[in-house]
Order: structure tokens, then sequence, then C-alpha cells
């Protein structure tokens, strides 16, 4: 009985680092995207404007 309840626990905290990570990783991954994609427009506009003053 105890063994099943600390197995069932374990699972579960299992569960949720396996939850939590995921949530981070796809955090950081939106992090970067949204850096890159920040990065690309900001890139682009500047361009832009580097044509259209010379």
């Amino acid at each position: 009985m105890l063994v099943e309840k600390t197995h069932n626990h374990g699972l579960r905290i299992c569960g949720w680092v396996g939850i939590g990570w995921i949530h981070v990783k796809l955090e950081a991954e939106m992090k970067i995207f949204l850096i890159r994609l920040l990065f690309r427009t900001s890139e682009t506009s500047f361009s832009i404007r580097n044509r259209l003053f010379h």
C-alpha cells in the first residue's frame, strides 16, 4: 500500500516536472522566435529607411 502510494506520488511529480519542463522549453522557444521576429522586422524597417533616405 505504502509503496503504491509513493510510486503514484513519484509519477505525479515526474508528470508535473515533465509538464513544467515542456512549458519552459516552449516559452523559451517562443521568446527566441519573438526576438528573431522583432530583430527581422527592425532590420527590414532599418534597411527600408536607409533606402528611403539614401
